[in-house]
């Protein structure tokens, strides 16, 4: 234990010692809440996307799926034809999934 000659030395070397860790673990924290923060918002993004676009999912009589999007969902993925599959596939020749 450290002792200090003066009540004065000890509040400053205190005050010294508690900014030094406020200073290293401020800025993780808010880092931690900023990255959950963002991930939770992604998340619920790609939750409400997924959700929508399942709206528009309906089971086809021979098998796999059909997705029959309104005009402007499908004019938008005609824009992203180049980063989408027309047909997903499985791991046969078999399309399993169609979209119009």
């Amino acid at each position: 234990m450290i002792h200090f000659k003066s009540i004065t030395t000890r509040i400053i070397s205190l005050h010294v010692i508690a900014i030094g860790i406020t200073s290293i673990l401020m800025p993780l924290a808010l880092y931690w809440l900023l990255s959950s923060t963002a991930n939770d918002l992604h998340h619920r993004a790609l939750r409400e996307y997924a959700d929508t676009i399942a709206q528009y999912l309906s089971p086809r009589p021979e098998g796999g799926w059909r997705l029959d999007l309104p005009g402007a969902a499908r004019a938008l993925l005609r824009e992203l034809r180049p980063l989408w599959l027309r047909r997903a596939r499985r791991g046969g020749r078999r399309p399993f999934l169609l979209a119009r």
